[in-house]
């Protein structure tokens, strides 16, 4: 067995570093490029999550039987995945409509630098007041003084403003970002953003402002930008450990317990004990379509959550949801064929591959800078953090609205040029 759990663990090394080599391959990328500076710099994260939780905490460490299967699983949603884009991207350089109509869909607006910086602090202000909203409960300089229990306990009744602080703060950084001058001023406004994301309490949204910052530098072609590379990233990272409120290493070994849990629920599904959901998993996510400040009585539990409740009781009320590593959701209604099917048919990776394939074809910050079909598809796919936390109807009607809201005030006929 010991045999079968190493070819395991080395499927899933193999097949995680293929969609990143592949994809570099196809767009002629050197080796730094967005598409590999995301997956470096949260490399150690993915390896706290899938080796160093199940090596301290479980006693077999990785040899467990129902780590790898859980394991087993992510791999067979890896290369479903995997074999996903290499068809999508396929497709896409043969079909006429992506590659030279697409971007026409909709008129482009013509961009004025100094109305864009306008737009970035418009959606500053907007953060600022949907952050204080948020805070009203727990209070704002509570919430300041420790944005972690912020971010866990008193999400409760006010997950519509996190959210909205979160994507607000996500448009202005990247838009700034975007516009800003010299490579100077960017570093500048880096660290002012990165000030203000600390304070949402996550540690992963922490990490995204980084990659981003990186990856801005390296459209610019900066001289920094090797040199930041391998800065930030430890600076990162040691924000995320500070941000744990760690005792001592085995407190931060505890938080990466993604596959512990994931184990858990195979090994209780195999005894009999948890029972397959044959869809309802998928069909109740969809209430998290309903913000509760307008419906009260909206359920705790639904999705994912469900299985939460059967190991966690009350635990999803508090919105402390301890995470499962893998496709598990998919696995909880159907079965191993639920995260086949799930994988080869992603609908949502189909679509993020065929805008890949845009974007990357002409790459470079000047065709971002001046054509607005071209920055609304650089915020879909690389503003940090963005639209995490809203379903594809939200997602939509929100872009369109901070499409439309860029636009108008590039189309504003008064005020500076």
């Amino acid at each position: 067995m010991y045999v079968l759990y190493t070819i395991n663990i080395m499927l899933f090394i193999i097949l995680t570093f293929s969609k990143v080599y592949y994809l570099t391959k196809f767009f002629k990328f050197t080796l730094l490029n967005p598409i590999t500076i995301p997956f470096i710099i949260t490399l150690p994260v993915l390896i706290m999550t899938i080796f160093a939780g199940p090596l301290f905490i479980l006693q077999k460490g990785l040899f467990d039987y129902w780590f790898n299967y859980a394991l087993c699983m992510t791999n067979i949603s890896l290369f479903f995945s995997l074999l996903l884009v290499i068809i999508t991207l396929k497709f896409s350089n043969k079909n006429n409509f992506i590659k030279y109509k697409f971007m026409s869909i909709m008129r482009p607006v013509k961009l004025k630098k100094n109305r864009m910086l306008f737009s970035s602090i418009f959606f500053l202000l907007l953060f600022f007041l949907t952050f204080i909203l948020l805070t009203r409960d727990f209070g704002l300089l509570n919430w300041i003084a420790n944005p972690r229990e912020g971010y866990q306990l008193h999400r409760v009744g006010n997950g519509q403003w996190y959210a909205l602080s979160l994507l607000f703060l996500s448009v202005s950084f990247t838009l700034i970002m975007v516009y800003t001058k010299t490579v100077l001023k960017t570093i500048f406004v880096f660290f002012f953003y990165a000030f203000l994301i600390f304070f949402l309490g996550s540690k992963g949204f922490v990490l995204s402002y980084f990659i981003f910052f990186l990856i801005i530098l390296w459209y610019r072609k900066s001289k920094y930008f090797k040199k930041l590379f391998l800065i930030l990233p430890p600076i990162g990272f040691f924000l995320l450990i500070l941000n744990f409120n760690p005792n001592n290493l085995a407190d931060i070994f505890k938080y990466f317990d993604h596959y512990i849990n994931s184990a858990m629920y195979y090994e209780a599904y195999s005894k009999g004990e948890i029972k397959l959901y044959y869809g309802y998993i998928w069909i109740s996510d969809f209430y998290h379509y309903l913000p509760r400040i307008l419906f009260p009585d909206k359920p705790y539990i639904y999705g994912l959550l469900h299985v939460n409740e059967f190991f966690w009781p009350g635990a999803a009320e508090l919105t402390n949801t301890p995470a499962f590593g893998g496709p598990l959701a998919a696995f909880a209604d159907f079965g191993i064929l639920g995260v086949l099917l799930s994988s080869l048919f992603n609908l949502s990776l189909f679509v993020e591959i065929i805008f890949y394939f845009i974007l990357y074809r002409d790459n470079s910050l000047n065709n971002i800078r001046e054509n607005s079909n071209k920055l609304y598809l650089f915020i879909w796919i690389l503003a940090p953090s963005f639209m995490i936390f809203f379903g594809s109807l939200y997602m939509i009607i929100l872009f369109i609205l901070i499409i439309k809201i860029i636009a108008t005030f590039n189309k504003l006929k008064i005020g500076f040029k």
